[in-house]
């Protein structure tokens, strides 16, 4: 399983298929799907999926029902009740028809990713998907990779971030023109200015609707390894997001 750098390199239907595996996983089930085609045709995969990221709107009625084209139509109707009832129909499901089945997961990762409430507790859930460790070196060479392919000079991610301006910086990749650069200390010897800096960045990340509880500005600067981590996932998360908005 590759790790979080070989991740955001992978094409966008690679990314849904590992979001739609992750949920098939998390939901208990041994089912997987390499493709979009005849890996979903049976509507298994679709259904355990809508249950799993609806928490409990939808139901699994369809795996009762042997009629494949019924099933596909129990499906977008689950799908109907989260507001996603577009793209393909009962037939495009059965025949496997990749491009439509694509835009269909498409729009449900964008609008119910199912994903929003992840923890500093929750981190570890992520291992097997996300290749993290224990330690923390794992996740920060991966991070590290991935800053480093936004173009951002990081050599170590708690020392570089430590006085806000690269971790600024690359909130202004994520989310082109969200840091008003004026407000940024740009030569921070100070270890009070190296913390206005870490505040504005905590004060970013939740205007673009980051869970931050528990997480400020000083435990950037005083490099708390956890913390940063889980700042950093969901600034990778949210970059994940607007690469798959963009199909």
């Amino acid at each position: 399983i590759p790790g979080m750098a070989d991740l955001l390199r992978l094409p966008p239907e690679q990314l849904l298929l590992r979001w739609v595996n992750y949920h098939l996983r998390e939901a208990g089930s041994q089912r997987r799907i390499a493709n979009f085609g005849k890996d979903i045709s049976d509507s298994e995969a679709y259904t355990i999926l809508l249950k799993q990221i609806s928490r409990g709107v939808c139901d699994d009625r369809a795996l009762g029902v042997a009629d494949l084209h019924e099933r596909a139509e129990l499906v977008l109707q689950n799908a109907d009740r989260l507001g996603c009832r577009k793209f393909v129909s009962p037939k495009d499901i059965v025949k496997g028809n990749t491009k439509l089945n694509l835009a269909f997961v498409a729009n449900l990762f964008n609008t119910h990713p199912a994903l929003e409430q992840i923890t500093e507790a929750e981190l570890a859930q992520y291992a097997e998907l996300l290749d993290f460790d224990q330690e923390g070196t794992r996740e920060e060479r991966a991070f590290r990779f991935w800053l480093q392919n936004l173009g951002l000079e990081i050599n170590n991610l708690f020392d570089d971030f430590a006085d806000g301006i690269k971790l600024l910086k690359a909130f202004d990749i994520i989310s082109p023109g969200i840091v008003d650069w004026r407000r940024v200390n740009m030569n921070p010897r100070m270890v009070f200015a190296k913390g206005e800096n870490c505040d504005y960045a905590i004060v970013l990340g939740k205007s673009l609707k980051f869970s931050l509880v528990g997480i400020a500005g000083t435990d950037i600067v005083n490099k708390n390894k956890k913390l940063v981590l889980a700042l950093v996932w969901k600034m990778m998360r949210y970059h994940i997001v607007a690469t798959i908005k963009k199909l």
